[in-house]
């Protein structure tokens, strides 16, 4: 997640990535999140305003990164 927040080259992918995240109330367990939507990227938390408000996503809970525009799965755990 670093690496597209600081690699000058990647900034312009940021509008196109996916990040499926475990969410233990969702019907299917997983919810999603576009990197837009994210305000801070630390090395144990994707800090976001999901849904209303500021939430902790920690990166254990990341399951799939995916580029929507090409559909190119850039990590899944």
């Amino acid at each position: 997640m670093l690496k597209y927040k600081w690699d000058e080259k990647l900034k312009p992918d940021q509008q196109n990535i996916l990040i499926f995240f475990t969410h233990r109330g969702s019907p299917t367990g997983e919810k999603l999140l576009e990197y837009y939507q994210i305000n801070e990227i630390t090395k144990m938390f994707l800090i976001t305003n999901f849904e209303g408000k500021e939430t902790y996503i920690p990166m254990h809970r990341v399951r799939r990164v995916i580029n929507k525009a090409t559909q190119e799965v850039l990590y899944e755990n």
